[in-house]
């Protein structure tokens, strides 16, 4: 069968694949068995290479949390025999994963040749475009020669080759007999596809033998009424092995190369100016213009001059490049006088033109070459549009992108600014209130006073705790917030984190308890931000955790390798749907929340940036009425001596 099947069970082990997992992919029975990890597989193939360069573990983590973030992946990859596959990935409700590698290396080879075509001919016409269509059948078929050719006038025992190809590349034009060739059994006839050994089935034909030619491929032209015109043949020394996109490439070269020729016999009696207008028409334009071979223009429609306010006559004898402007983009010209000075065609070139009545004209410019019967340049025919109020949008949307984005950092500024002015009065109000609420320099005769004073603290205390949280996402928005990373100790950080909440879990009746005893012992990290993560985290916890409740903090690795904290608490929990909101700034889910621990939702916003800045990311999991667990992860690099110390996994 053309598919690969492998399926893993939830933790990770193999529980069944088929033979083509192995020739697919290329993998030994001693990477591939019943129980082998799927990380082990991975990290076999990104050490091979198959996931492109870089830190085989690193590249191996990254696969696996894409995995294991992902239920369902569909991608495509290019085996190392040169398949290509699709696969597919779906996870089971009991965990297991199924994936499966079909080959669809025959679909993607005809859709590549397909483009290939479409490639080759845009802009093309006549000669240049048989001679184009030749050389991309060489490349899309693999074949080293190709040939276009029709039947002699003189004696139609003889073909003529109009174009041919050899290596994707243009070669002179040949005469050979069709008697011995098996030409003989494709003009006027049918496909005809020789595999193997061409030159023995066909011993008269002086070039198959003196080429030695192995493998052969035919089709014949046919125009409109069914009359033939000619052949279309490949042949390569190579033979050509159970290949199945031979054919239908075949067809499909053939019956351009058929319409074509059909057409220039049609039209071959046509006047040059029908021919240029017929062109002219199909393009569509503004102005139609002819270029000779200096590439000088020679012709251009009188309707120029109500347009740009210059007569036709004026453009007579001049280069395009006559009309540049000092500061037009000195590449793109650069690029397009190349284009014609090789000679190609060329759509959508735009340029500015400053006019005599003083207005800026942006003009899109198309144009197509010109060739004689002998293949000569004669030069090029073309069309202009004015896409002046296209280029006045463009400008106008991108000035408008680059303002809100001013006026975005701009808020950023201000906000901080005001953050930063705000926390001075605010901390002198909340420090005589704490003078007035603890009667520090004697009693105050009405008790109310006191509680006052007390209230007025604690609000003080909530408000500069809103604004220190947002002069930090403000700062982190306008990416001014450096990190001070230092060697730090992992059980300390946790610690002074958890000692600031004890009181109020004493109060609330809410256990915390802390499991360190595998944990690393120091890590590399900014310690004030990751405190402040681990503070937010365990204040949302307490935040949601009724009474009688349990919080608890554990550290220790994931399967990749990278340092995971994580908080968890028997709270009130949330629908799965609703975590991505509650990461998001200023979101307030209207849960219970207990009274005077309000806040506005900035906390796990802020806390999962500040695990950003640290390469690491933030995830909840929870569900209602059952509780939340946040993981924090932190690379691997940022574990300071991980190879002397034992370290437990969390799964």
């Amino acid at each position: 069968m053309d598919q690969a099947i492998c399926i893993y069970a939830a933790d990770g082990a193999l529980l069944h694949f088929n033979r083509e997992l192995l020739e697919f992919l290329k993998l030994p029975e001693s990477v591939v068995y019943i129980g082998a990890q799927h990380a082990d597989i991975m990290r076999f193939l990104a050490e091979r290479g198959d996931f492109g360069a870089g830190d085989a573990e690193q590249l191996t983590a990254e696969r696996m949390r894409l995995l294991r973030r992902e239920e369902n992946v569909r991608y495509e990859r290019r085996a190392p025999n040169g398949r290509i596959l699709d696969i597919r990935r779906q996870r089971m409700p009991d965990g297991q994963f199924i994936a499966t590698f079909t080959d669809i290396t025959a679909a993607r080879r005809l859709e590549t040749a397909v483009a290939t075509i479409a490639e080759a001919v845009s802009n093309m016409a006549g000669h240049g475009y048989l001679q184009t269509l030749a050389n991309a059948m060489s490349r899309a078929l693999g074949m080293e020669w190709v040939i276009i050719g029709a039947p002699d006038h003189a004696d139609a025992a003889i073909i003529t080759t109009l174009v041919a190809s050899q290596g994707g590349v243009t070669i002179d034009n040949k005469s050979y007999h069709l008697r011995g060739s098996p030409c003989a059994r494709v003009i006027g006839q049918t496909i005809c596809v020789i595999p193997r050994k061409a030159h023995e089935l066909y011993p008269d034909d002086k070039g198959l033998v003196e080429l030695g030619i192995e493998s052969y491929v035919g089709a014949p032209l046919f125009d409109a009424d069914g009359g033939s015109l000619g052949i279309l043949a490949a042949f390569d020394t190579r033979p050509l092995d159970d290949d199945p996109i031979a054919e239908p490439v075949l067809e499909i070269f053939a019956s351009r190369v058929a319409a074509e020729l059909d057409r220039l016999r049609t039209f071959e009696d046509l006047r040059t100016s029908e021919r240029r207008f017929r062109n002219f028409a199909e393009v569509g334009s503004d102005w139609l213009w002819e270029m000779d071979a200096d590439l000088r223009f020679c012709w251009i429609a009188d309707n120029v001059e109500a347009l740009t306010g210059v007569s036709a006559d004026h453009y007579i004898g001049r280069r395009r490049d006559d009309f540049r402007v000092e500061d037009d983009d000195a590449d793109d010209w650069a690029r397009h006088l190349a284009t014609l000075r090789a000679h190609e065609p060329f759509r959508d070139f735009q340029y500015r033109r400053e006019l005599p009545d003083g207005r800026t004209m942006w003009v899109s410019n198309s144009g197509i070459p010109l060739f004689g019967e002998a293949g000569e340049f004669l030069g090029y025919f073309g069309a202009s549009t004015s896409v002046t109020e296209r280029k006045r949008a463009e400008v106008e949307l991108r000035t408008a992108k680059e303002q809100s984005e001013d006026a975005n950092r701009a808020k950023s500024r201000f906000l901080a600014g005001v953050s930063h002015e705000l926390r001075t009065p605010l901390n002198a109000i909340i420090g005589f209130s704490e003078i007035i609420g603890s009667e520090m320099f004697g009693a105050i005769g009405n008790t109310s006073y006191v509680q006052y004073g007390r209230d007025i603290q604690m609000s003080g205390q909530l408000l500069l705790g809103l604004i220190n949280d947002i002069l930090d996402l403000s700062q982190i928005e306008a990416e001014e917030l450096p990190l001070k990373e230092r060697p730090q100790d992992l059980r300390q950080l946790v610690d002074e984190s958890v000692r600031l909440f004890l009181r109020r879990a004493m109060d609330a009746n809410i256990d915390i308890s802390v499991e360190l005893a595998g944990a690393p012992r120091s890590i590399y990290v900014d310690a004030r931000r990751l405190k402040q993560i681990l503070v937010n985290l365990i204040g949302n916890a307490i935040k949601f955790t009724p009474t009688g409740g349990w919080i608890k903090l554990r550290a220790g690795l994931d399967l990749n390798g990278w340092l995971m904290l994580e908080v968890a608490d028997s709270g009130i929990g949330m629908a799965s749907k609703d975590i991505a909101r509650a990461m998001e700034p200023f979101s307030q889910l209207g849960s219970e929340i207990k009274h005077g621990q309000e806040g506005v939702g900035l906390g796990l916003s802020i806390a999962s940036r500040l695990a950003e800045l640290h390469g690491g990311s933030l995830h909840l999991t929870s569900e209602p009425n059952t509780g939340t667990r946040a993981h924090i992860l932190l690379p691997a690099s940022r574990i300071i001596g991980q190879d002397d110390q034992n370290i437990p996994e969390m799964l």
